[in-house]
C-alpha cells in the first residue's frame, strides 16, 4: 500500500520496498544528500527507511517525518555527479553525446558486480575517439555490435 508524502520535489506516494534518495544533509537523522536507503514501513506521517551501507558499515534504520525533513525522492536513478563516491552492486548507465573521460569514468567505476552501458553506437565511438592514449583506449574498448529489429529507415 502506498502513501502519499509532500517532499521538496513535489508530492510522492512511496510503499514499502521503494528505493529513496536523500537530497539534502541532515545531521539530526544522520543523512547526506545523495544517500541511498529502502523503505522499510509507511505510515501518515512518518516513513521509516533502511540506509544503504558500503558493506563497512553496520546497517541502520532511520524513522523519519516528512513535515521535518521533506528533502527526499524516489531512488532508482541518479546523476554521474550524484553517483560519485557510491558503490553499488549493480551499475546501469545511459550513455549520451555529453560524456567525457572523466564521466564516463565516474559511471564506469560505480559498480560491484555488474555494469551495462546502453547507448546510441555513435556515443560510443565518440567515447573511444577521445581518449588519448593507447591505455586509456584498451580500457574503454567497447563492443557496441547490435541486432537491429525492425525495418531499417
Amino acid at each position: 500500500m502506498e502513501t502519499l508524502f509532500q517532499t521538496d520535489h513535489g508530492p510522492r506516494a512511496f510503499a514499502v520496498g521503494d528505493r529513496i534518495v536523500f537530497t539534502r544533509n541532515d545531521r539530526d537523522l544522520g543523512v547526506k544528500n545523495g544517500s541511498f536507503g529502502v523503505v522499510e514501513k509507511t505510515d501518515n506521517d512518518q516513513l521509516r527507511v533502511r540506509i544503504d551501507t558500503d558493506g563497512n558499515e553496520k546497517a541502520r534504520s532511520i524513522t523519519m517525518m516528512p513535515d521535518h525533513y521533506s528533502a527526499f525522492d524516489h531512488g532508482y536513478a541518479c546523476t554521474i555527479h550524484k553517483s560519485q563516491g557510491a558503490t553499488v552492486d549493480n551499475a546501469y548507465v545511459l550513455g549520451s553525446n555529453t560524456m567525457d573521460h572523466h564521466l564516463s569514468y565516474v559511471a564506469m567505476t560505480r559498480h560491484r558486480d555488474e555494469m551495462r552501458l546502453y547507448s546510441e553506437p555513435a556515443a560510443l565511438r565518440r567515447l573511444e575517439r577521445n581518449h588519448d592514449s593507447e591505455t586509456e583506449r584498451s580500457t574503454l574498448h567497447l563492443d557496441h555490435t547490435h541486432k537491429r529489429s525492425g525495418p531499417r529507415r
